[in-house]
């Protein structure tokens, strides 16, 4: 029998995958993993809603099958499907092949300068501290 695997969204720290975004709702979704490998996004009653881009457009969603090549948007906001996926794999990476994939990076910048929190992955602006579990690494 082929088990899923259930991923929370939101914007607490107890939470699978953080969002450091104060539109988002403390609990906002949940990625589920399916026995079959499909990938299934739900809306848990969130304040501001869950959206996946149709189209160019974004549509609200109760409950959807996404791919990776697909843009969600929690409340106000916006990640690639793949960035969840990438999220996920990293939470299950050993912590020392985690820092060999970051020194491996090099990422094109526009706009703020972003990086993950060494602590909780959690995206935040270069330099400040972050906004869900105060680390400032």
């Amino acid at each position: 029998m082929n088990k899923q695997k259930i991923y929370k969204i939101g914007r607490s720290p107890s939470g699978d995958i953080v969002l450091a975004d104060e539109t988002v709702s403390g609990h906002h979704a949940e990625l589920i993993i399916t026995g079959d490998g499909s990938f299934f996004l739900s809306d848990t009653n969130s304040t501001h809603g869950t959206f996946v881009q149709k189209k160019g457009k974004f549509v609200k969603i109760q409950q959807s099958y996404i791919t990776p090549r697909d843009v969600l948007r929690f409340a106000h906001c916006e990640i690639s499907a793949k960035e969840l996926l990438e999220y996920i794999h990293l939470k299950s990476v050993p912590l020392a092949e985690k820092q060999a994939e970051k020194q491996e990076e090099t990422p094109k910048v526009r706009g703020r300068v972003l990086e993950r929190c060494d602590k909780c992955l959690t995206v935040k602006e270069v330099g400040q501290a972050c906004q869900v579990c105060a680390s400032k690494t």
